[in-house]
């Protein structure tokens, strides 16, 4: 290619070899007013865009389901405003990739992510809140330490060094139901059922409520809720220490019976008999 040419191509004029040196001051300026065109006015492909910041008027409409091959070098990706995506958008972010440091992630559809999500803040979920679970659901709990969500497992090969339970059941019994509301309530909220964790706690079933773990939290190794999951099983200890106590009062009652019976037989035979020496 000679010199010249990719101006040519891209609609420029060039300077030709018999053109008067003296004009040489004017095709300066000629190619200084292309250089100024083109920063203000020009177009540039993708991959020419290297550094700055594409302002967001500068940004055509994008529709994301046009984009249908290619990778995306995070580097290389200028902020773009939500507005101006009107499809589904994919994108694939690789470990040590450069993430989002600020402002709001907003995903109108499904967010995917093939390893672990760490969230610094609280997790929302507004349709969770009414969407009713239909099968092979499971109670979730944040672990202690790490924070992971996850399940109880109850399955028998997650445990060992089993022994019967023998906490105190009627102090279980003991423990009185309450009625009120959070600190947080309205003065006019409905008042909720309760437990309270201290006097599960003093029960003897401490191991039930969970405590603040966080060393920096002001609340360090306080009572902070219950497992109410777990209460089952004591409520389960009193279910069968109450059938053992009726199984109990059964034989007893059988066996008086059986004794009333023997007694009403001899009192007849005795009857009989004082009848019959009369």
């Amino acid at each position: 290619m000679a010199n010249g040419d990719a101006a040519v191509a891209i609609g420029m004029d060039i300077v030709p070899g018999t053109m008067d040196l003296r004009q040489g001051y004017d095709e300066i300026n000629k190619t200084r007013d292309y250089v100024a065109e083109h920063e203000t006015s020009g177009t540039h492909d993708a991959s020419a865009i290297n550094s700055g910041v594409l302002a967001a008027a500068r940004i055509p409409d994008l529709d994301a389901a046009k984009i249908t091959s290619g990778e995306l070098d995070t580097a290389r990706i200028p902020d773009i405003p939500q507005s101006k995506v009107t499809g589904a958008w994919t994108k694939t972010v690789s470990a040590g990739a450069a993430g989002i440091t600020g402002g709001n992630f907003v995903a109108a559809g499904d967010v995917d992510a093939a390893g672990s999500m760490h969230i610094g803040g609280s997790l929302f979920s507004v349709a969770g809140r009414s969407t009713p679970v239909t099968s092979s659901y499971a109670a979730a709990y944040f672990n202690g330490g790490d924070n992971r969500l996850g399940v109880t497992p109850s399955a028998a090969r997650f445990k060992r060094d089993l022994e019967p339970w023998t906490e105190n059941v009627d102090a279980f019994l003991d423990l009185v139901p309450r009625k009120g509301r959070f600190v947080w309530d309205a003065d006019d909220a409905p008042k909720r059922a309760f437990l309270i964790a201290e006097e599960l706690i003093a029960a003897g079933f401490e191991e039930m409520v969970p405590l603040v773990d966080d060393p920096e939290h002001e609340d360090y190794g306080k009572p902070l809720t219950i497992n109410y999951a777990e209460l089952t099983i004591p409520l389960l200890m009193a279910a069968r220490a109450q059938r053992a106590e009726a199984l109990a009062q059964r034989e007893q009652l059988t066996r008086q019976q059986l004794l009333i019976d023997a007694l009403s037989r001899r009192l007849l035979a005795l009857e009989k008999k004082d009848k019959g020496n009369g």
